[in-house]
């Protein structure tokens, strides 16, 4: 069979799903995605965070994931057990981006971010490409 790959994963969707090393074993669930905001262009998504034994969070490189799909995460195998602290520059898509308030640039208009989705650009790389928002009513 072809190792198949999706080219647009949506952000949470993907919390919970668990983390598998190439031999099969479970190496943790992912909790969150790490992006890099740039001044020009998409924000790099860099990496996730993986929740492993003992609620231990720690960080997994995209450049490591060899394939997301069908409700699983396949690595390839090495996970750094040092703990995950984020750094200045990096934003967690589910903990800081969903259900923020924004404004759109071409409206004015208020709306809350409800999902965003990274895309596999080339190579390992990946981007944050897509947030969805749902407009908000005012009254």
């Amino acid at each position: 069979m072809p190792h198949h790959t999706t080219s647009r994963v949506f952000a949470a969707r993907l919390a919970g799903t668990p983390v598998f090393d190439p031999i099969g074993d479970r190496v943790g669930t992912v909790y969150d995605l790490v992006v890099l905001f740039r001044l020009k262009g998409d924000p790099l998504a860099v990496g996730m965070v993986v929740e492993v034994a003992g609620r231990r969070r720690v960080f997994l490189p995209l450049t490591r994931v060899t394939s997301i799909d069908n409700g699983q995460v396949i690595t390839t195998g090495l996970v750094n057990i040092r703990r995950f602290s984020q750094r200045p520059a990096e934003t967690l898509v589910l903990g800081e981006l969903l259900d923020r308030k924004i404004t759109l640039k071409n409206t004015g208009e208020q709306a809350m971010v409800i999902d965003a989705a990274i895309e596999r650009a080339r190579g390992r790389e990946w981007r944050l490409t897509t947030l969805y928002v749902r407009l908000l009513r005012n009254g």
